[in-house]
């Protein structure tokens, strides 16, 4: 569940795209940038956020001296053109669908809320010090504060000036974003290449003692959330366990949910909240028509259920209120709750009606579906 998100193979492709510019940067030959392109191109085509890689080389060749060279070889724009064609299928793929990714993403750009700035500020801080444990978090700023005192200094450091446009960017621009939403605790990840990479250079033996103390804290907290994730040998209640909250009950929740169907005699399961409506999908036996009715499922070239006038049995996470949607269902009975449990205890309730639709839905491909292709 922590894998398979598009900050696995970004952060991949991120950093063979900071180790290429690094051999540019230090005076490698012009098949690096062959290299960097293609990877950032990879990078981009995991997750948008892949952009700062771009950004940060281009404010890299303007800035320093040394770099400005490479504007007037051809090399580096084979390289970009190269990131572009690995980048074409999103882009193709986006024409034919309204661009609707991109003005997704484009959207949080809009977001102001400085009332509450101070929380989600501190939200931003204080998550990044627990993920990334104090002690490294203290050596990769330390780290970054003496990168830019150098540059400031007057020194025309190519390998000092890539660094720093990989990490300065993007966390300039996670901070404005605090002023008007929150910030997601993966998102800044990407600074942290570089970061730690400017997190080694330091010399001073202030910064040296604290290597071994934060690396040691570092290994046993990766050690305890593992031994917690496969084993939940900590006594968590199960609502507090996060591997419980992403993992555990999906296959029971979805077996009673298509129990009560049956019982109901409705045609098909229903929710609104995609990562529920893949769950139920992957986990409902039997042929059970599972459909999703989440905007997010709308630009998938997966084939429409018609719920006009036909009764399905909605599952609906308790926290997200009993509210029904009059323009999606024109008749709502309540049935009560079920649940998803776990070792220690309830993950989470859910709401569940017998429903009368009004329109389409998306039908979701069953395990058997996916098993066969």
């Amino acid at each position: 569940s922590v894998v398979m998100t598009p900050d696995a193979p970004l952060l991949l492709f991120w950093c063979a795209t900071v180790w290429a510019m690094a051999r540019v940067a230090m005076g490698g030959g012009m098949g690096w940038w062959l290299v960097a392109g293609t990877t950032a191109g990879l990078a981009l085509a995991s997750k948008y956020t892949a952009v700062f890689l771009w950004i940060g080389i281009g404010i890299w060749v303007l800035a320093v001296r040394s770099a400005r060279r490479w504007l007037r070889n051809p090399t580096p724009w084979v390289g970009a053109l190269l990131g572009l064609v690995v980048f074409m299928p999103v882009l193709l793929w986006n024409a034919d669908h309204g661009w609707v990714s991109f003005l997704k993403q484009g959207g949080r750009v809009t977001d102001w809320r400085p009332e509450r700035a101070a929380g989600f500020l501190a939200e931003l801080v204080g998550g990044q010090i627990g993920l990334m444990t104090p002690g490294i978090w203290v050596l990769c700023v330390a780290g970054l504060v003496v990168a830019i005192r150098t540059v400031r200094s007057g020194q025309d450091s190519a390998p000092i000036g890539i660094m720093l446009a990989f990490s300065l960017p993007p966390a300039v621009v996670f901070l404005q974003h605090a002023f008007g939403d929150r910030v997601q605790g993966n998102w800044p990840a990407i600074v942290y290449p570089a970061a730690i990479i400017a997190a080694a250079g330091l010399t001073s033996s202030r910064w040296r003692h604290l290597v071994w103390p934060s690396a040691g804290l570092g290994f046993f907290l990766t050690a305890l959330v593992v031994l917690q994730a496969t084993t939940s040998a900590l006594p968590l209640p199960a609502s507090a366990d996060p591997a419980a909250r992403q993992l555990a009950g999906w296959s029971q929740l979805a077996n009673e949910a298509a129990i009560i169907r049956q019982q109901q005699g409705a045609d098909y399961v229903v929710a609104e909240e995609y990562a529920l409506i893949a769950e139920l999908a992957w986990n409902t036996r039997g042929g059970v028509p599972v459909v999703g009715i989440e905007r997010r499922l709308n630009p998938m070239t997966l084939p429409r259920e018609d719920m006009g006038g036909r009764t399905g049995v909605l599952v609906r996470a308790e926290h997200r209120g009993e509210k029904i949607d009059p323009a999606t269902w024109s008749s709502a009975v309540p049935l009560g709750f079920i649940e998803r449990n776990a070792t220690r205890g309830i993950v989470e309730r859910y709401h569940v009606w017998r429903v009368v639709g009004r329109g389409p839905g998306v039908a979701m491909p069953s395990r058997a579906f996916a098993t066969e292709e």
